[in-house]
């Protein structure tokens, strides 16, 4: 199902991206770095609340999951921005900024240059640390992973 308004052909999920969680991930804390139990690498989810509501990846909307003091505990590559490719043993990750996103918009052009700054920031931050690769349906969740 294409969007009214967009050329794009991704179907985005039938309402399920607004969906609230229905449980929460008491496995693992959600500063978590590490494998998860229970959840192998190459689980699949057929939406984005689930991996949420596993724990791989908390934030329902946003693509990148950290803190200022510890950086990027997990990042999703949901077809929101083109030059975000899985390549299956690595990825390429934008990052996140660089539109203008006033009024009411969830999407809209890439239209300025993304800033090393708040989110962005904290996926710098964790380069150093080993990663671990998880497939999903809607896209690729990619969990940092470490022995932090």
């Amino acid at each position: 199902m294409a969007s009214a308004t967009s050329s794009s052909q991704r179907d985005w999920g039938k309402g399920m991206a607004c969906v609230g969680r229905t449980k929460e991930c008491t496995i693992v804390p959600s500063n978590h770095y590490g494998p998860i139990p229970g959840i192998p690498v190459g689980t699949m989810w057929r939406f984005r609340v689930q991996v949420s509501e596993s724990g791989v990846h908390r934030p329902h909307v946003a693509g990148i999951h950290g803190r200022s003091n510890d950086g990027a505990y997990s990042l999703v590559l949901a077809g929101g921005y083109e030059d975000d490719v899985d390549h299956g043993n690595f990825f390429t990750y934008t990052g996140s900024g660089g539109r203008d996103l006033s009024g009411n918009k969830r999407t809209a052009e890439q239209s300025c240059d993304q800033k090393l700054t708040n989110t962005n920031r904290f996926v710098e931050s964790a380069f150093r640390l080993p990663r671990r690769h998880t497939s999903a349906v809607l896209g690729s969740v990619l969990g940092l992973m470490s022995s932090k």
